[in-house]
């Protein structure tokens, strides 16, 4: 257990009272208009409880719920139409038809079965980034890429190109999360969080506890990862029944973040687009784990007490030390990979010395350095100038920084490898001041970490296609689930 953590003898006690009071002082409109528009009341009122932190808190008085249902009805109104036009989008490509009409209940091995209606055989397989990212952007409640994710898995009816299932994950890169675990001496590699579930209206109550344990069983077979976490939000309604079905179990509560763009919408902390923080008092997420193999799994059954992260330990313990050891050997392995998967479709960077895949490549680059190495890479954007006068300056480039220290930096350029006359060993990495003393400046426009860089939709875009094309290829880094 981290400093400045306390045990939780019931952290069922949290409760957002005044939320909760001013949901259901609402209810009944909440239904009506869900109704009158023909969208699931159950996601209206989801993404009213999501905005409801918004609001000034004296809005949250008993007199005054009318007046916060009606600030933020408009947005949680939007997000939730939103939602459902693209569940009706995906319908017809998910075979949904085949469940209307059938009391339909899963088996094992994925056999949907039902009194009145034929048996169907699920069909569970890695998805496809691009289709991961879209369920995360238009069809999961946050609507919010984790730009992080590296782990896809999809479960399909027969016949059907769109998965009525979604399930993602990521590496673990908040220290609080694991030092927050019964029992000490994990590494950040070892432990892999579940970051996003998703299923489609309709499905069978157990579909998704399976399907959990199914991506279990598939991480544990394919790395060295001994802890599955993740975590569910009681403000939202959500009560980790199915996560408590596939084996995982509360070991902390911790705070959370409520933010909210320009236009009102709510926004993750990671993506670091918020404009306003909430000011309402509410209730700590609960984070669950579940041992990946039978040895862990005892040590995490046997700890009894849920333990509180701190506010502390919430904003300031929240980077993973990476390691940038062997750091050259690495990129050369990726861009072995990357190799493969570059598509003929240049960037803006007509520059000769640039292959027009610098932008795409150092996207994938800073996603892999995290999740192979936990090192906290920037993509950076802008122009790099040689001191040679016949040399032509690039304009809008795309690179790889690393900070090693407060005015120090790593500079990877997968678009080239540096050396100079004055010897030295050549490499597509090297200290900044190094490249300065030799007449290369890189001057970024913009800096983006991988949580930030969704945001960039032009670049984001093409990244999904060059990440498809290294899922298709099932390329070393895609082989593997580590």
């Amino acid at each position: 257990m981290a400093h400045g953590q306390g045990v939780l003898s019931a952290p069922q006690t949290f409760v957002a009272a005044q939320i909760d009071a001013c949901v259901a002082a609402i209810k009944q409109q909440v239904i009506k208009e869900a109704d009158k528009i023909g969208i699931s009341a159950k996601e209206l009122e989801r993404q009213l409880r999501l905005h409801l932190p918004a609001v000034e808190p004296a809005l949250l008085h008993p007199s005054r719920h009318q007046d916060a249902y009606d600030k933020v009805l408009p947005i949680a109104l939007a997000r939730a139409m939103a939602i459902q036009r693209e569940q009706g989008l995906i319908a017809d490509s998910a075979q949904l038809r085949l469940l209307q009409g059938a009391d339909y209940w899963c088996r094992r091995g994925f056999w949907l079965e039902a009194a009145d209606a034929p048996p169907l055989l699920l069909r569970f397989e890695r998805l496809k980034p691009s289709i991961g990212f879209h369920y995360q952007a238009e069809m999961h409640y946050l609507r919010a890429l984790r730009g992080d994710t590296h782990l896809h898995f999809g479960l399909f009816l027969p016949g059907a190109e769109s998965p009525i299932a979604y399930i993602a994950l990521s590496r673990c890169d908040r220290p609080y999360m694991i030092d927050g675990l019964p029992l000490s001496g994990y590494e950040a590699d070892e432990v892999v969080v579940l970051t996003r579930m998703y299923g489609l209206p309709g499905l069978p109550a157990n579909v998704m506890s399976l399907m959990t344990k199914h991506v279990i069983r598939a991480v544990r077979e394919a790395s060295r990862a001994r802890v599955m976490l993740t975590a569910y939000n009681p403000l939202l309604g959500f009560t980790g029944s199915v996560y408590r079905a596939s084996g995982f179990r509360e070991f902390a509560a911790a705070p959370v973040c409520y933010g909210y763009d320009d236009r009102g919408h709510y926004t993750t902390r990671r993506l670091a687009t918020s404009t306003r923080l909430s000011d309402v008092e509410t209730p700590p997420n609960m984070l669950m784990a579940r041992g990946l193999d039978r040895v862990t799994q005892a040590e995490l059954t046997a700890g009894s007490a849920v333990v509180r992260i701190s506010d502390h330990d919430y904003w300031c313990n929240v980077l993973v030390a990476g390691r940038t050891d062997h750091l050259e050997a690495t990129l050369e392995r990726l861009i072995r990979s990357l190799k493969s998967a570059w598509s003929d479709e240049r960037n803006e960077c007509w520059s000769e010395r640039c292959n027009g895949q610098c932008d795409v490549s150092s996207v994938w680059i800073v996603r892999e350095l995290k999740r192979l190495h936990q090192i906290q890479a920037m993509f950076c954007y802008g122009t790099v100038f040689w001191s040679e006068p016949e040399v032509e300056y690039q304009h809008c480039h795309s690179w790889v920084e690393i900070m090693t220290g407060e005015d120090t930096r790593l500079v990877i350029d997968v678009a080239r490898q540096f050396h100079h006359a004055s010897g030295g060993q050549p490499g597509m990495c090297k200290d900044h001041r190094l490249l300065a003393n030799w007449g290369i400046q890189y001057e970024a426009v913009e800096r983006l970490t991988i949580d930030q860089l969704p945001t960039h939709q032009k670049v984001w875009s093409r990244f999904e296609v060059l990440d498809d094309a290294l899922h298709r290829r099932q390329g070393v880094t895609h082989d593997s689930v580590s």
